[in-house]
């Protein structure tokens, strides 16, 4: 099992600055406190059915699908553990991969209930995730780039593995955390409480490195941007 440690070099701020100016506005990003209490970690199940469902219009834009939302505290306490109720039509639930069927799926909230309350847990905390680009645009939520904590664009991690492109993130929890996961359906309480517990074994670096002013992370795709404040 690898250490999450090694040295280099630092990205600075100045990328995050014109989109981080609400949360420099209450204090300055530079100096702000970590509190453990303050981080929720993200985990979801996404595109479930892969296209197998209707929808009114070819020319509608389809949400990404969210089957399954998971939010957790820093203790590993889970905050929010729900199925969502699809916006369109299921044809083909593809349960022999997602272990889904309709009777999971049928009084689960509504998208826009889950996605009002992911709203109230996220706010003023600190974002955990794996590839959190994808779940904010996914429960279509913006969130402060400073308050995120990205473990697919956390560089040591890719640089202690010698790798240049994302590292899935069984391979990262099993290589720094020394445990196996990702095995059979997709479970994304154990990818938020995974991600979780990944993010503490490098916490202390991490924080050290933005206290400095620096960003260990390297930028999600541009085309997300609109997700990050």
């Amino acid at each position: 099992m690898y250490q999450c440690d090694g040295q280099l070099q630092h990205q600075h701020y100045a990328p995050y600055q014109r989109r981080v100016s609400s949360a420099a506005s209450t204090g300055g990003y530079w100096q702000r406190g970590y509190e453990a209490s303050s981080s929720v970690a993200i985990g979801s199940s996404s595109d479930a059915w892969n296209g197998s469902y209707s929808r009114p219009s070819a020319s509608e834009v389809v949400p990404s699908a969210r089957h399954r939302v998971t939010l957790v505290d820093y203790n590993g306490n889970t905050l929010l553990d729900t199925y969502v109720r699809p916006t369109y039509h299921i044809t083909d639930y593809r349960s022999a991969q997602t272990g889904l069927d309709y009777s999971h799926l049928q009084a689960a909230p509504t998208f826009t209930q889950v996605q009002d309350a992911v709203a109230r847990l996220i706010q003023n905390n600190i974002l955990v995730g794996y590839r959190v680009w994808d779940f904010l645009s996914g429960i279509g939520l913006s969130h402060p780039a400073i308050d995120t904590r990205d473990m697919a664009l956390y560089r040591p991690l890719r640089k202690r593995l010698k790798s240049r492109f994302l590292i899935e993130l069984p391979t990262l929890v099993r290589w720094f955390i020394g445990k196996e996961i990702g095995r059979g359906y997709e479970n994304s309480l154990e990818d938020g409480l995974s991600s979780m517990e990944l993010y503490q074994a490098c916490q202390t670096r991490f924080e050290s490195v933005i206290s400095s002013g620096a960003w260990p992370c390297d930028l999600p795709p541009i085309s997300f941007a609109r997700y990050f404040l």
